[in-house]
């Protein structure tokens, strides 16, 4: 399928803006405006025109400039007030197809006259381009292969044409469709198969690096030593108090060990006191039955009654008032030493009567078993989390290795198509780097061949140098790898895009210009690039081929939507 014709058109009225006619072999859009003023013309909006009608994603692109953001209102603001559209047509030698996509928001797509969503678009685009009725790759993964309207890249690196982030099975679908090198859908099963598996035995190793583990074996041992561990201390346990009789009475327990410690410490208390108390009886009862020598304290009362004429009391008196004195105290400490008696009877009791009733846990109190006990029970409760955790690593353990064991199987159970792929690889690269190699020689003396890996965790092709030149630091290498590519599905009768379009090669060399064009020609391969005039001069192509290479020549007094724009734009 050809390039026919592009239509810049309004949808409600019909009138005609523009319309380019696309020929065989090199199409040149030329840029002849002063060279200050390149790429203000829309030499690169007049390729943009073609990705729209070929189902791109976004029609904004066509005024709003994608690295920076900034809109071109003049442009947005005719396109959406004269409802513009596009319409490209496309044949072969025995069909031809009209494709108009309306460039305004929420504007239609078409394929001769039928209206699709752009889903069901880009599908039948599909069937129409590439007679891909699975749509796996989709269209627009396969046409970058021959639409590079924005090449980023001047390396080998234009073979990831997708823009954003895209997953080496989806490449890998992509060239297995191109070169004929297995099914596509088993080619990107088996790559997702592949990196499946590569991220689940990433994911273990992080696991396995984290919990310090990477054999559920050697888990289930260690946790098996924990059980053991555990029975050991179970049995401790037993041998103090039955666990199902501590669970029930845990409380009562706790309750009892507390009484019986108040009491103990009660009766402590108690007979420290009364134990002062006897000592003191004792002592003052000993001092009273130990009299003094009255006669030597009445020689002395006698001495000093003259220095106290308020003393009014006899040393008769003084010696009974003592006496008094002593007995009252005696009296005092027989009471509070019978009141002391009584409150320790009374403890003594109720430890009795505690001791009776709850004989069994104050055994246990009594022996202290009650904080052993506890602690043991602390311990089995601990090796039951670590149980717990190691289960749960030898369980995660188990499903990683289960995981990848199955995705091995069904990459195993694809080893047919492996081995497939293997010998079609071959063939194809073999056939494919004839025209490659020597298209490249052509363009530049360079030597350059296409590698395609059949190990699914790999991007899928690569290109290297047969000489150890420079290959691929020029967009010639790109030129190089499409036109040969079109030699090569020619060859095989292959249904795809029979055109390739080019964004601005100003960094290609004037002599690969040249040669270019003349391959292009010479094999009547359809080939449009923008380029500037200037370019093509240094190219040293003849006049007269130029002219009739030129399919639109846009300068400052003819831009892409001229007469539509208002002057001045």
């Amino acid at each position: 399928m050809q390039l026919g014709s592009l239509r810049l058109f309004e949808s409600e009225t019909q009138v005609q803006i523009r319309v380019v006619y696309f020929k065989p072999g090199v199409n040149f859009v030329v840029d002849a405006s002063n060279s200050t003023r390149h790429n203000k013309v829309g030499k690169t909006t007049f390729l943009g025109l073609i990705d729209v009608a070929l189902g791109a994603k976004t029609r904004k692109n066509l005024y709003v400039d994608p690295e920076t953001g900034v809109i071109n209102r003049e442009l947005s603001d005719l396109i959406h007030d004269r409802k513009l559209a596009v319409e490209l047509t496309v044949n072969d030698e025995t069909r031809s197809h009209s494709l108009v996509v309306e460039l305004f928001t929420r504007g239609n797509y078409t394929i001769d006259g039928k209206a699709l969503s752009q889903k069901a678009y880009q599908a039948e685009l599909n069937q129409l381009f590439f007679m891909n009725a699975s749509n796996v790759p989709s269209f627009r993964q396969l046409i970058g292969s021959f639409l590079r309207v924005v090449v980023g890249k001047d390396t080998h690196g234009f073979l990831k044409y997708i823009s954003g982030p895209t997953s080496n099975a989806v490449y890998r679908s992509i060239y297995g469709y191109l070169f004929d090198i297995g099914d596509a859908k088993d080619a990107k099963e088996l790559s997702e198969l592949q990196q499946e598996k590569n991220q689940v035995e990433i994911a273990s190793k992080r696991y396995s690096d984290f919990t310090n583990s990477d054999d559920p074996e050697v888990v289930e041992q260690f946790s098996e030593e924990l059980r053991r561990n555990k029975k050991f201390i179970e049995a401790e346990l037993n041998d103090i108090l039955d666990p199902d009789v501590f669970r029930e009475n845990r409380g009562l327990i706790s309750e009892v060990r507390s009484n019986y410690s108040e009491l103990i410490a009660a009766q402590g208390d108690i007979e420290f006191e009364l134990s002062r108390i006897r000592d003191a009886i004792s002592s003052t009862e000993s001092d009273s039955f130990e009299y003094p020598d009255l006669a030597l304290a009445r020689e002395l009362f006698n001495e000093v009654e003259g220095f106290a004429p308020q003393l009014n009391a006899t040393f008769d008196q003084l010696v009974e008032f003592n006496r008094k004195l002593t007995n009252n105290k005696l009296e005092y400490l027989r009471e509070t030493a019978e009141l002391l008696e009584s409150r320790l009877d009374v403890t003594v009791a109720n430890q009795a009567e505690l001791l009776a009733s709850n004989g069994e846990y104050l055994a246990l109190v009594g022996a202290g078993k009650i904080e052993q006990y506890n602690e043991l029970l602390q311990r089995a409760q601990a090796i039951d989390e670590r149980i717990g955790a190691q289960e749960q690593i030898q369980q995660t353990l188990t499903e990683f290795r289960e995981k990848s064991r199955k995705l091995d199987e069904r990459i195993a159970s694809m080893s047919d198509e492996l081995e497939n792929m293997k010998l079609e690889a071959r063939s194809a690269m073999a056939e494919f780097n004839q025209h490659f190699t020597e298209t490249a020689r052509r363009i530049n003396g360079e030597a350059p061949v296409l590698i395609f890996s059949t190990n699914v965790s790999n991007f899928p092709v690569g290109i290297r140098d047969m000489e150890e030149t420079s290959t691929g630091t020029r967009k010639s290498l790109i030129a190089a790898y499409d036109l040969a590519y079109q030699l090569f599905a020619r060859k095989r009768n292959k249904c795809v895009p029979r055109f390739i379009v080019h964004d601005v090669v100003e960094t290609i060399e004037g002599a690969d210009l040249k040669q270019i064009a003349q391959i292009a020609t010479e094999e009547n391969i359809q080939y449009v690039v923008a380029v500037l005039k200037e370019k093509l001069s240094s190219a040293q192509l003849e006049p007269g081929f130029v002219t009739a290479a030129s399919i639109i020549e846009l300068s400052s007094n003819n831009r892409v939507f001229e007469p539509a724009l208002p002057d001045g734009f």
